[in-house]
Formats: C-alpha cells, sequence, structure tokens
C-alpha cells in the first residue's frame, strides 16, 4: 500500500478513537444523570456560520465572516471594472461547492450558481463559453457565482492560466479579434496540484501538534508562496497575482485547537439528513454515528450523503437506524457506539 495512504489510515483511525471516547463519555454522562424514562433528546445549536455551512474552527468562522463582507462590498458597488476573484484550498469532498452555493444565497438581488470542472473540457472553447454565460447573465441581471474547480488542469495539452489573465484583472476576454467585457461575478476557483494541500500530515509534518486556525493558515500560506516560487506551470504565479483572497479550508481535527470536531461531524451528518429529507426534525444517535465513521473512512461527503440518498423515506419527523440502507445497518450493527446509542436521539437544529 503506498505509504501516504497508510499515514491518512492511521490518522483516520486516531481521529476515530477519538470521537468514540467522547461519544461514549457523554453517553455515560447523560445516563448518570437521569433514568432512561427521563432522558430527553439531545439539543444541538446550530452551527452554520454562511447559510446552512457548518464549521466550528473559530478562526475559520472569522475567515468566513470576512470573505462574506468582502462579497457583499463587492456586490454594493455600482459598476465593478471586472470579476472579485476567489481560490479555495480544501481537501477533496470538503465542501467547497456547498460553501459557494449557501455564500450566493446570503447575496440580496438575483443570483446564478455555476461550476465547471476543467478536466471535462475538451477544447479551449469551453472556457470561452463560460465567460459568454457569465456575459450572458449580467444582460439578464444576474449575479454569476461560478466555481472552476481543477483549474491547474491542462486542455488539449495546454494551462488555461494564459486566459484567465485578461478576465480577472481586466475584465474582458476575446474571440478570435473581437474584445468582449466579461461583466461583475464573482469567481471561485480551486486547484489540486496548483496549491499545497491543507492536510495536517503536508503543513504540520507531526501530527501531535496543536495550533489555531490562524496559525495553521499562516503555515500553509507560507508553504504555498514558497512552492509557488518554485512552479514551472506557465503563468502561474501571474494567475495568483490576480486573485483577491485566498481561503484556506481546514480539515476537521483535533489538532486544530480553536475547533470541536466531535460537534462538527454530528452537525455534518444532521444536516446530511435534513437535505434529503426536510420534514424530520429528530434523528437516532446511531444513525449520525454511522454517517460520522462514513465521513471519515472515506474522506468525502459524498459516501455519507449517498447512504442518507438510499435510506427509507421516514415518512414522518423522526429517522431511525432501520430507515439507512439494510446493508449498512448489517455492516455497523456490533459496532460499540451503534449498540449504546439507538434508541436515543438528537433533535436537528
Amino acid at each position: 500500500m503506498d505509504p501516504a495512504l497508510i499515514l491518512v489510515k492511521r490518522e483516520n483511525e486516531w481521529m476515530l478513537q477519538r470521537l468514540k471516547e467522547s461519544w461514549l463519555a457523554q453517553l455515560s454522562d447523560v445516563r448518570e444523570r437521569a433514568e432512561p424514562a427521563d432522558l430527553v433528546d439531545e439539543q444541538l445549536e446550530p452551527g452554520g456560520t454562511i447559510g446552512r455551512y457548518v464549521t466550528c474552527t473559530e478562526g475559520f468562522k472569522k475567515e468566513l465572516s470576512a470573505l462574506e463582507r468582502t462579497v457583499k462590498t463587492y456586490v454594493g458597488r455600482e459598476k465593478p471594472s471586472r470579476p472579485l476573484n476567489m481560490l479555495l484550498a480544501a481537501n477533496p469532498g470538503s465542501g467547497k461547492s456547498f460553501l459557494v452555493k449557501e455564500l450566493s444565497k446570503q447575496i440580496s438581488g438575483d443570483t446564478e450558481f455555476l461550476e465547471y470542472h476543467v478536466a471535462s473540457f475538451r477544447k479551449l472553447d469551453d472556457l470561452f463559453s463560460i465567460f459568454q454565460r457569465i456575459q450572458s447573465l449580467n444582460l439578464e441581471g444576474k449575479l454569476p457565482f461560478v466555481l472552476l474547480d481543477e483549474v491547474d488542469g491542462k486542455v488539449s495539452g495546454e494551462y488555461i492560466f494564459p486566459n484567465l489573465l485578461a478576465p480577472l484583472w481586466d475584465g474582458v476576454f476575446h474571440v478570435g479579434q473581437e474584445r468582449h467585457h466579461l461583466g461583475r461575478a464573482v469567481l471561485f476557483f480551486a486547484a489540486s496540484a496548483l496549491l499545497s494541500s491543507p492536510s495536517i500530515k503536508n503543513v504540520l509534518g507531526k501530527t501531535d501538534q496543536h495550533v489555531t486556525y490562524g496559525e495553521f493558515a499562516e503555515k500553509w500560506r507560507r508553504k504555498v508562496k514558497t512552492e509557488l516560487r518554485e512552479s514551472e506551470i506557465p503563468k502561474a504565479r501571474d494567475f495568483i497575482d490576480r486573485i483577491d483572497l485566498l481561503l484556506c479550508i481546514p480539515p476537521i481535527d483535533f489538532t486544530i485547537s480553536d475547533g470541536d470536531p466531535a460537534r462538527e461531524y454530528k452537525l455534518l451528518a444532521c444536516i446530511l439528513v435534513k437535505k434529503h429529507f426536510p420534514m424530520v426534525t429528530r434523528v437516532e444517535k446511531s444513525v449520525i454515528w454511522i454517517l460520522i465513521l462514513e465521513l471519515l473512512n472515506s474522506g468525502s461527503r459524498r459516501r455519507a450523503e449517498s447512504a442518507v440518498f438510499c435510506s427509507t423515506d421516514p415518512q414522518g419527523s423522526t429517522f431511525d437506524l432501520h430507515h439507512l440502507p439494510a446493508d449498512i445497518v448489517a455492516y455497523f450493527r456490533d459496532d460499540e457506539v451503534v449498540k449504546a446509542t439507538q434508541n436515543s436521539y438528537i433533535a436537528l437544529p
């Protein structure tokens, strides 16, 4: 097995053990203070920072608040000459699309979210089609929120950075000899090879350190600057120079000292249930724990969300263990926390 994958597996096992200890300790404390008949649903306070986007890391909450202010300031300008350009750094499956979608919903007026993946481009004209779509939305009176993922991918063997420079900084693009104005837009970019991964191992090296989000993000930015100085990707540094805000989405980890992983994972699991079953107001804790295991084991939200999507419709306000797909229930049936949390519930925020 790849040594890097072995390390990730060990880090996830460590995280799982910490979460398991936290859950069992909480359950023990609750049961010591009340008789079974007196147990009430655990009340989980909302954790949304931008709409339904969840983080329990205090330093990152401040970054998101600054991001929202920046976007609203841009939107409030009458005729900005170019787009507002943001670059997101995050591990796969960390909710980049969801963050941009939720941010667009916080803006007054008519907005439209668009998402594209450079890896799916067949030719460079696909990029110009996006520019034309942005232009058209402006003519319709709508503000485009665009996420261009894998921006460091190649199209027909070439990087697209040279073709982004004029649209990002001057607000214009060219089709043949014709020059076009892009119009207002909030542009988000994400890259996998251009930027150093904001993982605990990659940024800190050792996993026994404890740092605040601010310290973690600063270490990551220094690492990125060093790597960009040595980058041989054409126009990559010119592209970075045109970015107005560089946002590091932190991993959910006990290493980040101003975070609360146990609560954040609970909130994420609750949001997944609520997304697909809006009428549900309470969820059995065993369900939440299984979804947390799926989030941890896959390193992405997609596997956990798939489990919810394939579940039986509760046809009511309560989501129980038996509503999950039968194969998932069978797989986790003997888990210690699953056994301990049946018939106890969390009230959805």
